[in-house]
Order: C-alpha cells, then structure tokens, then sequence
C-alpha cells in the first residue's frame, strides 16, 4: 500500500486537470522543434535508404508524426511528475541549436543526426504549496523532473525495439532509432539542454546516466539483442532514485 501511495501519491484526476496543460507558446515551441527535428530525422533516414517521391513524402510524414509524438511524450511525463511535486514544467525550444544541427545533417548528407530536443524549465505552483504536505524546491525536485525527460523516451524505445524484434517492420526501427537519438542527445551538458542542469543538480549520478544512454544508442544502431540491458539499468536506477527520495523526503534541501 505504501509502494501504491508514492506512486499516485499527487496524481488525482482534478489536480492533473488543472495544471497538465500546454498553453498557446508551448504549443507553438512544441511545433517549431517538431518540424526542424523531423527534417533532420528524414536526412538521417534518406541517407541510409533509397526513397522516390511517393516514399519520401510518406517517409518525412512519418518522421514528423514520430518526432511530435516523441515531444509529446517528452515534455509529458516531466508535466506529470512536477505536478506530483508541487511544480509545473514548462517547454522552450532550442531553436538556435536545431537550426545549427539541420545545418550539419544537411551538410553531411544526413549522416550526423543530433538534435536538440529542447529544455524544461520548472516554477512552483503556489496554490499547492499551502494546506498540504510541503514540496521542498530542491536540487532532488529538478532532478527527478528533468530526469524523466530522457528515462521515458529510452523506455518507450525500449518497447518498441521488444516490439519490432518480432516483427521486423522499417517504420518502427526507425522509430526506436529517433526515440534513443533523442534521448542520449538530451543527456548531452551543453547550453539550453537538459543534461546541462542534470549535470550540475546531481553531478554523482550524471555520468551513470549518461553512461546509460549512451550504452542504449549503441546498442540501439548496431539493434543489439542486449538492447533490453540498458533498459533494465535505467529501471533500477530510476527505482533506486525513488525509494530515496520518497525514504528520505526532508533531507536534501540544496
């Protein structure tokens, strides 16, 4: 019963109806990084295959359906776990970034994909820091938001991978190839991008995480069937992070 409460814990159907939302510059972020990362997911992939004009319309539709999705999911779960935590996030695009990295992928002829998916930024909700269990805004608060960016994007190309091992099918082979790009670049300690604040919130557990991601890239484009180990890392991990932080709630405050 204890595990089931610091699970749900905050996660009633009114709260998650009053502050999971996207407001109108969010949405316009959310589409400009989806458009920019598409095209250079849809180089990525013409540079490895042979495509007409029929295939290659459909092939870029598909990337920047797989490239929304993958925003979706990657400024979702954050929404979910700051509202657990008395906080909102909030999506900004690093638009400087994508449009230097359409540069390089055009450039190379697609061959070098590295997109930046964007940063989240994270404020508190005042009308839930009164009349409850206090929310302490720590280095632990930020860490488990922005931590959850990547973790649900490795996990989610994780299942497709175990999906697509069965099936064989190029559409979601080139999904998990997106979903771990995505993750390991956001790992990656550079300026308006997520890893640059993991870094800094919890630098003892920055070069595991990174080492983690960038282990399931690898194994991902070489399509390891040890795929499945880096998923099962992250789990522990991320399990282990939790029981801590739900064990010990009062004892980082930094």
């Amino acid at each position: 019963m204890q595990i089931l409460d610091s699970a749900i814990g905050n996660w009633t159907p009114r709260r998650i109806s009053r502050h999971f939302k996207y407001d109108s510059e969010e949405i316009k972020e959310l589409n400009k990084s989806s458009i920019l990362i598409s095209l250079i997911f849809f180089f990525f992939v013409w540079a490895r295959k042979d495509l007409t004009i029929l295939t290659g319309i459909i092939t870029y539709l598909f990337c920047f359906i797989a490239s929304g999705l993958s925003l979706f999911i990657f400024t979702a779960i954050p929404k979910l776990i700051a509202i657990k935590r008395g906080t909102q996030a909030e999506y900004k695009s690093f638009t400087m970034g994508l449009l230097f990295s359409f540069v390089i992928s055009y450039l190379s002829y697609g061959f070098v994909a590295i997109p930046f998916p964007g940063i989240i930024e994270i404020s508190a909700i005042k009308r839930l820091k009164h009349g409850e269990v206090f929310h302490y805004e720590t280095k632990k608060d930020i860490f488990a938001v922005l931590v959850s960016a990547p973790l649900s994007l490795l996990v989610l190309s994780l299942i497709i991978g175990l999906i697509n091992s069965t099936s064989n099918i190029f559409l979601l082979r080139e999904t998990q190839i997106i979903l771990s790009i995505l993750a390991f670049v956001t790992t990656l300690p550079l300026p308006k991008n997520i890893g640059l604040h993991l870094l800094y919130v919890r630098k003892n557990m920055y070069f595991q995480l990174f080492a983690l991601f960038l282990l399931f890239l690898i194994t991902t484009l070489i399509n390891s069937i040890y795929i499945i180990l880096p998923g099962i890392l992250g789990g522990l991990i991320l399990g282990y992070m939790f029981s801590k932080w739900e064990k010990n709630p009062l004892k980082d405050k930094n």
